[in-house]
Formats: structure tokens, sequence, C-alpha cells
């Protein structure tokens, strides 16, 4: 087994774990059955295209990098604006859970994309934005908002 198959095997399995999921979760998440995740985790079995490892890197919110044992760091802040990255270092004082659910409130911001009509990039924003109000409180609400109207200035 090469040192790149033990990284990933390894790094998927402790992602996976990280993210809460079981391997039946995962694989009806990924499209996937169980006895091939197993496989993955326990280095029989290698992904077999890109596909499958970007599936895998976003739905245990990570990297394929990180998976591939090219990085360190499992969850790499290189993709967020700085609006963005002030927003999670605000949570710094949280939880690991919690600070997790703010990268993830902070990249969904992040994708809100022109793709999207203003009005419904407004209505997403708005809706996340209760969220974070109701899971952290006014307070963490407010400093997201400050730091949201100021990116956009």
């Amino acid at each position: 087994m090469s040192e790149e198959t033990t990284y990933f095997h390894e790094r998927l399995r402790e992602r996976r774990e990280s993210a809460g999921l079981v391997q039946e979760k995962a694989g009806e998440l990924l499209g996937y059955s169980k006895s091939y995740l197993s496989k993955l985790e326990a280095g029989v079995s290698v992904p077999t295209g890109w596909p499958l490892l970007s599936k895998l890197a976003s739905a245990y919110d990570t990297s394929a990098d990180y998976l591939l044992g090219l990085t360190d760091n499992p969850m790499p802040e290189r993709a967020l604006s700085p609006v963005l990255h002030e927003i999670v270092d605000t949570a710094a004082g949280l939880s690991g859970l919690h600070q997790r659910v703010v990268l993830i409130v902070a990249r969904s911001f992040e994708s809100l994309g022109v793709e999207m009509s203003p009005a419904a990039r407004l209505e997403l924003q708005e809706m996340l934005l209760d969220q974070i109000e109701d899971f952290f409180g006014e307070e963490i609400a407010d400093k997201v908002i400050d730091l949201l109207s100021a990116g956009q200035e």
C-alpha cells in the first residue's frame, strides 16, 4: 500500500466521522454503497476518478488535497473571501461544532453567486442570518450583518 493510499483511507474515515456520518448514511448521501465506502476506508479500493473524490471532499467538508495527503489542513480557508474569513474568526471563541456551523454558513454566503436573482439572493441571505441568530444569538448575527455590509461597500 502506497503512502498516498494510507493518507487517503485514514483521512477519509476521519473526515466522515468528523462530519458525524456513519458509512450507511454517507453512502446514501453520495450515491454509493456502504460496502464500497468501507473498501475505500480500508484502503482496499481507491476512488475511480475526480468526480468521486470531489463528492467525498464536499460531503465531508474538506478538500481533495487534504484527503490525498497534500496538506495537513482539513478545512482550508483559502476559498473564503476576506469578509467571510473575518466572520469565521469572529466565531473563534465558540466550540468546535459551532465553529464548523459558522464555516458552513460562511461558505453558503460565499456560494451566493451571480446565477441567482438579487431577490432570491437576498431571501437566502435573510434566511441564513435568521438561522445564525437562532443558533448563536443576536450578538453574533449582528456582527455577521456588520461584516457583510462592510464587504458590500
